[in-house]
């Protein structure tokens, strides 16, 4: 993060701080995603909050990061997919 300069009452401090996130940017929280996804009215995917899939997909695991916004899946032999 950049720093930025503290603000009192409107009024430049000259002081600088650093910012940090307060929650680990790289997290992962399979529930948020967890449930029945359906690409068409015949179609879906499972996402169980364990980060497996089940129905066609089983075999297969997932994480999901929030803050990154991507689902990254693995094969059986735990290989990027």
């Amino acid at each position: 993060m950049d720093d930025v300069t503290l603000l009192i009452d409107g009024y430049l401090t000259g002081e600088t701080e650093s910012l940090k996130p307060t929650v680990n940017p790289y997290m992962v929280d399979n529930s948020l995603v967890a449930g029945t996804w359906y690409s068409s009215k015949t179609n879906s995917t499972i996402f169980n909050a364990d980060g497996t899939f089940g129905g066609i997909l089983q075999g297969l695991t997932y994480k999901y990061m929030p803050f990154q916004k991507h689902i990254l899946m693995y094969g059986p032999d735990g290989s990027f997919v």
